[in-house]
């Protein structure tokens, strides 16, 4: 029962998630986000440095997406929609920052981006 300045809250339920503040909570939620990394890393869109993937980086309960072209940055969006839908994974607080370095002779951008809805260019 969460207590704050003495003062006791009602009970309620948690559906699923990890526990803030856990000690075993960050592992929990490396488990539970490991899945979506391996389907970034293994559909093979995104940036490198060299070999190394670094399409899909995460750290605490943030993850951010690289990706050299607004198409790619499609691609893992749908990828992390559809792991979503699947896992049951909620994504609180969706955020999109894109920074797009426009190179003279690089195309017009050929799509949109955007996950659940949202269209992010």
């Amino acid at each position: 029962m969460p207590v704050w300045n003495g003062e006791c809250s009602d009970y309620f339920t948690v559906a699923n998630g990890v526990k803030q503040s856990g000690i075993v909570s960050a592992v929990l939620f490396c488990v539970y986000l490991d899945g979506l990394l391996l389907a970034l890393s293994d559909a093979k869109v995104g940036c490198y440095i060299g070999k190394v993937y670094v399409g899909a980086l995460a750290y605490g309960d943030d993850v951010t997406l690289l990706a050299p072209t607004p198409r790619a940055m499609h691609l893992q969006l749908q990828i992390c929609e559809k792991y979503s839908s699947e896992s049951s994974l909620m994504l609180l607080n969706l955020r999109a920052w894109l920074l797009v370095e426009k190179l003279s002779a690089y195309p017009p951008w050929p799509c949109s981006v955007g996950i659940m809805g949202c269209s992010f260019l």
